[in-house]
């Protein structure tokens, strides 16, 4: 995790590796805090650039194999313009059909009744942000994707702030 809680940025994320898996079984609610399996680049506070999150093949290899995301596991970037970029042979994004309870993050106390619970990859420009969300760019060089079950790709904003959109999503 990446996380600028001030007005400054957060840091980029390179990841290099043959296969990875990113499995939020388990995850579970103790003591009001949700537990989950996730990369991410996040500003909390203010206005910040997220940074990027590069995942890839190890050295003399532009791709990983297999990327599996499941149950309630992420990729995700919150603050302007971090970028996701993901370059994978085949990309698996299962939900699993898994429900939560949306819940505030400062008191606990539940916002919703059950939703289906994040799986996938995400940028985001959050409730307080300003500017244009990250793109994602998923590259399957001749791979197989499968999203299911809940699993999900969005680039959005949740701003309340004029001129905020989100991202792009190109899939190759």
């Amino acid at each position: 995790q990446s996380l600028s809680e001030s007005s400054g940025h957060a840091g980029s994320i390179d990841i290099s590796s043959a296969s990875l898996t990113i499995d939020g079984r388990g995850a579970g609610d103790t003591d009001k805090k949700h537990l989950k399996a996730f990369i991410r680049s996040e500003v909390v506070r203010d206005n910040g650039r997220a940074g990027d999150i590069t995942l890839k093949g190890k050295a003399g290899n532009s791709h990983s194999n297999n990327v599996w995301i499941v149950d309630k596991g992420s990729i995700s970037t919150t603050g302007e313009g971090g970028e996701i970029s993901v370059f994978a042979r085949n990309l698996f994004i299962d939900g699993e059909g898994r429900m939560e309870i949306l819940r505030d993050p400062d008191t606990g106390e539940p916002l919703t009744e059950l939703v289906p619970a994040f799986t996938g990859i995400s940028t985001r420009v959050s409730k307080t942000g300003t500017g244009i969300g990250g793109n994602i760019t998923i590259n399957g060089n001749n791979g197989t994707i499968w999203i299911q079950q809940g699993g999900i790709i969005d680039a959005g904003t949740q701003s309340q702030y004029n001129g905020s959109s989100g991202g792009s999503i190109s899939v190759r």
